[in-house]
């Protein structure tokens, strides 16, 4: 069997590597990274030169489309993909977003071989739900993208929900919108431990952590959306361990005083790579967020801690599937 891999985030791309891991070994996986800056990241270098993936190739095969010149040539871009897929020939195709053009148009050309679509869990739109908001209304972006790229194109209720998709990989498949509940279930995969994880963490940090000895991690969110008692709280609770960590938003420049006392992870390095190494027993700190739902589901034998000011259903999300809230007053 051959498995095509979409993905364009770090953690589409850690997703995607946990459900490759478990397949046979006599199946093959690719990886192709769509919908990337055209600029490259240092952590899509290092996974460009991951010899020991789970994936038989890794390749970039689609950059961003922000001006309106770069839409319009989108497809030229999608049929370059056409000889490319005609060489893989994929039994299975994934993506961590349906709504995604390339993993539509390539389940519409494989349309005919009967090519099985899955969706593997991009987060919190699994289990919250995420309306199309173009225009703020799903059938007008349904019929613009048809008029554009072909009446192959489907708006999804919500992402993973389309008939493109078959299967879904989902960390909790029983906190599932209903929509998804309607497709085949499937657990994803407990194995970011796994060797092959280990290796692409040592590439990124040179192996100069000892990550043995963090038992306490703050994971600092935007300063565009911090909440300084919160922050304070998420800090002081870190400090209270033997070995702290401090994970800080990579946009964000400064971090408060108290902060001076922690380990300081590089911030530029997505914290889904950090949580292949740390042990079992670390605590893991944070406001509500989708970092500590990542966190959660990734490493569900981790620890981990919300603080907050406000109920949202965000919060009772991270409630249901076992991290501990703290309420700031």
């Amino acid at each position: 069997m051959n498995h095509l891999f979409l993905a364009s985030t770090a953690f589409n791309i850690i997703t995607a590597s946990m459900v490759a891991n478990n397949l046979p070994t006599s199946d093959k996986a690719i990886l192709w990274l769509i919908d990337q800056p055209h600029e490259t990241s240092n952590f899509i270098n290092v996974v460009l030169l991951w010899k020991n993936s789970p994936f038989e190739e890794i390749r970039i095969v689609s950059h961003k489309a922000k001006t309106i010149l770069a839409k319009k040539n989108r497809r030229k871009t999608l049929k370059l993909l056409v000889p490319q897929l005609d060489l893989v020939k994929p039994n299975h195709i994934y993506t961590g977003n349906d709504r995604r053009i390339e993993f539509q148009f390539l389940m519409h050309k494989t349309r005919h071989t009967r090519t099985i679509g899955h969706y593997i869990d991009d987060g919190t739109y699994s289990y919250i739900g995420k309306k199309s908001r173009w225009f703020g209304e799903p059938k007008i972006n349904n019929i613009l993208k048809k008029i554009t790229y072909g009446n192959w194109w489907q708006e999804p209720e919500t992402i993973g929900a389309s008939k493109w998709i078959e299967y879904c990989h989902l960390a909790f498949p029983e906190l599932a919108v209903e929509a998804l509940k309607q497709k085949k279930n499937i657990a994803l995969p407990k194995n970011l431990t796994d060797k092959s994880f280990v290796d692409l963490t040592l590439l990124l940090t040179d192996g100069d952590i000892e990550f043995n000895k963090i038992d306490r991690v703050a994971i600092l969110p935007h300063s565009s959306v911090a909440n300084d008692l919160i922050t304070e709280a998420i800090l002081l609770k870190a400090a209270e361990g033997s070995h702290p960590a401090l994970k800080n938003h990579p946009r964000n420049l400064e971090i408060k005083h108290s902060a001076n006392s922690l380990f300081k992870l590089d911030r530029s390095i997505p914290m889904e790579v950090y949580l292949t190494m740390l042990s079992s027993e670390c605590l893991i700190i944070g406001d509500v967020s989708t970092a500590l739902l990542t966190t959660k589901w990734l490493r569900p034998d981790l620890n981990v801690i919300a603080f907050y000011k406000t109920e949202s259903k965000l919060l009772k999300l991270m409630k249901k599937v076992g991290i501990k809230t703290i309420k700031i007053i």
